[in-house]
């Protein structure tokens, strides 16, 4: 059976770049594969898409970028990728991440600038796009997986609600763990939760959003190019006639800073160490050193500790609500990350500018403006309260265009 014509291109596409850029796992028979599942009608009927190798896709082996045989993590499809499917999309293959989402990073070179990361963990994903050669990618966010990527890599990534599309993915921290899209544009975007997401609705606001600007948080000498660079998209979106105002969030004072880092890592650690008990004793050698550090120190953290840090989501939560209203804004505008994709492959990124809005289950989008150093991009990220999805992509639709302007 012959391939759709839109899939062919993207597959022609993947065997072109994919060797040098290496977003897609391996896959010997892919064109068969292909070949013998054509589209189904719906709204992302020919769609082809990454599909990040945390989910299950019957058909095909799940290792999560790691060693460990892939028999460990058989189990039913993930429900992102049915509902794919169902919608008519064509997964086109599995992406590379970190090592189980975590830290230790994968292959896969930045398709900007070949010697820098593309970002984790759904780096792979977000390559895939960034390279042309699909126009969806799905990812996952526990701290940052999508949106530094989609800032490193030039293309819009949202992370949406925690919840708000169920993660069966293989977990990291399932209090926070959440589905994401990487795509070109907002419309992109905006197609693929509409097919997607439960409920969606896909409503205009009446009026233009108000957005608080934030005073600079983290580590002054790590974050210094993201923060200056932020200061000349914001008169550019004043420009346009976007609405700011000045606004804060609990992590600007430096000591509840630490205490809620603190909150998050041991959260994300006590959880990764539940989640990867199944597994950690018998193939203990197959895992990379840093994962191995990473699930062994969660299981030394205690249950009533997990307990306290996973209600304090809910906390950093509502704190983010009441200060929304008391400063006048209906969500927030700061970087996606502290400056430009690095060059080099040991890390693949940094989640200050992340980390607390995604613990608290928030929404948030990364808008890529292709002014860093030698005219590598940089992300604009816009943050919503939790549930209001919708309303975020419909400031992202503004916001884009006030950068593009």
């Amino acid at each position: 059976m012959a391939i759709d014509a839109g899939v062919a291109k993207a597959l022609e596409r993947l065997e072109s770049v994919d060797p040098e850029i290496r977003a897609f796992v391996e896959e010997p028979d892919r064109r068969a594969r292909l070949e013998a599942s054509p589209p189904g009608p719906g709204p992302l009927h020919a769609v082809p898409v990454a599909v990040k190798d945390l989910y299950r896709v019957d058909g095909l082996p799940t290792r999560a970028g790691s060693y460990l045989p892939a028999f460990a993590f058989e189990g039913e499809e993930s429900v992102v990728v049915t509902k794919l499917k169902d919608a008519g999309a064509v997964v086109l293959g599995k992406t590379h991440l970190d090592e189980f989402a975590y830290c230790e990073p994968p292959p896969t070179r930045n398709p900007r600038d070949l010697r820098r990361t593309p970002g984790g963990s759904s780096g792979g994903s977000a390559a895939a796009v960034a390279a042309g050669i699909c126009p969806l990618g799905i990812g996952s966010q526990t701290l940052m997986s999508v949106i530094v990527p989609a800032s490193y890599c030039g293309v819009v990534g949202l992370k949406l609600s925690h919840g708000r599309l169920p993660f069966d993915g293989i977990p990291l921290a399932p209090s926070i763990d959440s589905v994401g899209f990487l795509t070109p544009s907002v419309a992109d975007a905006r197609r693929a939760a509409a097919a997607l997401v439960p409920d969606w609705n896909d409503a205009t606001p009446p009026t233009r959003p108000v957005l608080g600007t934030l005073a600079p948080w983290g580590d002054p000498a790590r974050n210094e190019d993201g923060w200056r660079a932020h200061e000349g998209h914001l008169e550019r979106l004043r420009a346009f006639g976007v609405e700011l105002a000045t606004a804060s969030v609990p992590w600007n004072d430096v000591g509840l800073w630490r205490t809620w880092g603190q909150r998050v890592g041991d959260l994300l650690h006590g959880e990764m160490a539940k989640a990867h008990a199944p597994w950690i004793d018998r193939f203990e050698n197959d895992y990379r050193p840093r994962s191995v550090r990473a699930v062994r120190h969660g299981q030394t953290i205690a249950g009533d500790r997990i307990e306290e840090c996973r209600a304090g989501r809910a906390e950093l939560s509502a704190l983010l609500e009441d200060a929304a209203r008391r400063d006048g804004v209906d969500g927030w505008i700061c970087p996606s990350t502290p400056g430009v994709a690095p060059v080099g492959f040991e890390v693949t990124g940094d989640s200050t500018m992340t980390g607390f809005w995604s613990y608290a289950g928030l929404p948030s989008v990364s808008l890529p403006v292709f002014d860093g150093q030698g005219g590598l991009p940089l992300g604009v990220q816009l943050v919503a309260p939790s549930g209001r999805d919708e309303l975020l992509l419909a400031w992202a639709e503004v916001v884009e265009a006030g950068l593009a302007g």
